[in-house]
């Protein structure tokens, strides 16, 4: 059988691991949903999704994509003999980046205060900067075992600091009713509890040691793509400062279950880039490997889309379901986030000629011209059409970007990617989600009994699917792929 599709069946297997210690890691969100907007009012959940929305940013502009320059590092420094130098420059690095952004953090708080978004005091501001450290220490721990293959202690450790999130959070909530503050608190204090043990275990990983080039290297690798990273950020979170202006922290608590729920679509996303990743890094090394890059892709956009049709089709029926009718709404955004970030996550695969050749300052700029166009198209009509154009615009600047990063991606590399492939993916994540945000904006199953309308759901996303996976099904004979991904499988957890 051929190299490409073996690639694609050990993909499929480290993807299954991987994936679900990433969804794990990720679900907290989805597990606390049904208590947090029975428990907190519409305003205070809001309230909550802005604040831990600013505590993503701030990691994300503190991180300045170390992970990524320790990732692109990581086998030659192993190779070479010097991992361990390599993770304590890291480790160093992080430690300077989070004082920096606790002492500029807290100077931004004093001086604004963060009114509009509601009543901010120290007790929300703290738990959200003393965070980033312990996420970044947790997250380097995470890539270690990763790409050690150590696939059970990656799992492990994921579930056991999700779970103790969880726990502290019901705790703090329903038990001593201390709102949202608890809430940020209780993942402050898992996260440090759990990064520290994640150090205690790879202790021979984590020596304080620096060496100026491996810090310039991390660097010169990982600062470029934050204008990407930013603008991916903004891309999906952004919307929410912006709805704020014109509409209420109801309406952002009812924009945060949709993401909540979409959510989901990135969880597999980062499933498929954990195993992924690593592998992207070993084939750039490779000669004549450009089309492995081309049949994940495509492997991707398909069981990607099938599963964006689904949520798409029953997005109101989950959104009763895990968050009570008031959040009914939330169900007509659901598809076209869902679908924009089945395209913020094909960016990355598209993108793989800008990182082939080292020049992911083109990512940057298509992921901003992406988010520029949504939050400006959004500023301007949120005020007229009210929240569903969020939706609009979330999936058609998700477009935009992954388009413009195709096109400078080529440019640098040329991957055979299969054009007829992502013209009929972008086809019908249009089509499908305007259609379903029609039907459930008109609410036309009101009538209709629960089966009836569930088996009509169904029905009505069967074409699509098969458009979309026929092509790739038939190239990668589906049982033989399977069959090898299951065996896969079997190998990593004997790791």
């Amino acid at each position: 059988m051929n190299q490409p599709i073996n690639r694609v069946k050990q993909l499929l297997g480290e993807s299954a691991i991987y994936g679900l210690g990433t969804i794990i890691s990720r679900f907290i969100g989805i597990i606390l949903l049904p208590v947090l907007t029975r428990v907190l009012s519409q305003p205070e959940y809001g309230l909550l999704d802005l604040l831990m929305t600013i505590s993503a940013l701030a990691f994300v502009l503190c991180e300045f994509q170390i992970i990524s320059g320790v990732s692109r590092a990581y086998y030659d420094s192993k190779k070479a003999g010097v991992l361990e130098l390599l993770m304590g420059t890291a480790l160093c690095l992080y430690v300077v980046a989070s004082l920096v952004a606790i002492v500029v953090g807290a100077t931004i708080y004093n001086i604004f205060k963060l009114e509009i978004i509601g009543h901010v005091t120290w007790a929300h501001v703290l738990p959200i900067l003393m965070l980033i450290f312990p996420m970044a220490v947790f997250g380097l721990g995470q890539l270690i075992l990763r790409f050690e293959s150590r696939a059970k202690t990656f799992i492990f450790f994921t579930a056991i600091e999700l779970a103790t999130t969880v726990f502290f959070s019901l705790v703090s909530v329903v038990i001593f009713d201390l709102g949202v503050p608890g809430v940020l608190f209780s993942q402050l204090f898992s996260k440090v509890i759990w990064a520290t043990l994640l150090v205690i275990y790879l202790k021979d990983s984590f020596k304080l040691n620096f060496d100026s080039k491996f810090g310039r290297g991390i660097l010169s690798y990982g600062t470029p793509m934050m204008p990407a990273v930013l603008t991916k950020w903004g891309q999906g979170n952004a919307g929410r400062f912006v709805l704020l202006m014109s509409l209420s922290l109801a309406d952002i608590s009812i924009y945060g279950v949709a993401i909540r729920i979409a959510a989901v679509v990135a969880m597999l996303d980062s499933a498929f880039r954990m195993a992924w990743d690593p592998m992207a890094t070993r084939l750039f090394g490779e000669d004549n490997s450009e089309k492995v890059f081309s049949d994940v892709f495509s492997f991707y956009l398909a069981s990607m889309s099938i599963f964006c049709l689904l949520v798409s089709a029953f997005g109101t029926p989950i959104s009763q379901l895990v968050a009570g009718r008031e959040y009914s709404s939330a169900g007509v955004l659901v598809g076209f986030i869902s679908f924009g970030l089945l395209w913020n996550g094909s960016a990355n695969f598209l993108a793989a000629g800008n990182g082939w050749e080292r020049k992911t300052y083109w990512n940057g700029f298509g992921f901003s011209l992406g988010v520029i166009l949504n939050l400006s198209i959004l500023f301007v009509t949120a005020p007229k059409f009210g929240l569903i154009t969020a939706g609009y615009t979330y999936l058609g600047g998700t477009l935009i970007s992954a388009i413009v990063v195709f096109y400078t991606s080529q440019i640098s590399h040329k991957i055979p990617y299969r054009i007829s492939e992502i013209i009929t993916a972008i086809f019908i994540s249009i089509s499908v989600s305007i259609w379903f945000s029609y039907i459930d904006q008109t609410e036309y199953f009101v009538s209709f009994g629960i089966f009836t309308e569930y088996f009509l759901r169904l029905l009505m996303v069967m074409v699509p699917m098969i458009l979309v996976v026929y092509i790739p099904l038939k190239r990668f004979k589906l049982g033989n792929l399977v069959k090898g991904s299951y065996l896969s499988m079997l190998s990593q957890t004997k790791n």
